[in-house]
């Protein structure tokens, strides 16, 4: 049954990790947490949560303002709806980890649903020439919520995969990742944004977007956290 291979999965994580660390080599250590307990998971949501937020903050201002003639305040108020998403995300994110019945990964689940139907509404509504305004806020609301709430999650289940290994030194591989998708976020957007239109900006974003719960089938077992385990 899965109660029975998940506690399997437990313990062969237990005996890899009863192993001395020090007596691993930098590129061992790495094939260990990123490959032999697939960090790099994780770590890939991590990317494209930083790369989807970035992207929506470069998207969403020039389309606004070409669109309905937004100014400052304007989308002011728009961030400032956005924010209170990310808030009501990380409450729901406390909520559900308190559920017995809930996992970290199914919360990862949850927050993939929301982030697909978000482009699923953005390809289809706001990927016109005309967007309708309760489109773009339907997208931006659900593709908001989705975001923030896969973040902590996936930190947590990182967190515990390295295990014994020195967390500060894994956990700056993540952060680089991160920074790197808050750049290229931007920059491929706006690019897009530039030389193409909002239906491929919005493919695009679909794209990176799907590739979490795509891949997460493949490492669903590796993604097993015991309840009350911190990493």
């Amino acid at each position: 049954g899965t109660k029975d291979e998940e506690d399997l999965e437990q313990k062969e994580f237990q005996i890899q990790s009863s192993s001395r660390p020090e007596l691993y080599g930098w590129g061992e250590s790495l094939k260990i947490v990123l490959i032999d307990r697939a960090g790099w998971f994780p770590m890939l949501v991590n990317f494209v949560t930083a790369f989807g937020i970035t992207s929506l903050e470069t998207l969403v201002t020039p389309l606004t303002s070409d669109q309905y003639g937004w100014g400052t305040e304007e989308n002011s108020y728009l961030f400032c709806g956005l924010c209170g998403v990310g808030v009501l995300a990380v409450i729901s994110t406390v909520i559900l980890d308190k559920r017995p019945w809930m996992s970290l990964r199914g919360i990862i689940v949850i927050s993939s649903i929301s982030t697909l139907f978000a482009i699923g509404v953005g390809i289809v509504f706001c990927g016109q020439t005309k967007v309708p305004l309760v489109g773009l806020l339907t997208f931006g609301g659900f593709f908001a919520y989705g975001l923030v709430m896969q973040a902590s999650p996936s930190l947590s289940i990182y967190s515990y995969l390295i295990g014994e290994f020195e967390k500060g030194v894994f956990m700056s591989y993540s952060q680089t990742s991160i920074g790197i998708a808050r750049i290229a976020g931007p920059l491929i957007g706006g690019t897009m944004l530039d030389w193409g239109s909002y239906y491929y900006v919005f493919s695009f974003l679909g794209f990176v977007c799907a590739l979490p719960p795509l891949l997460l089938p493949f490492v669903w077992k590796k993604m097993y956290v015991p309840k009350g385990v911190k990493g």
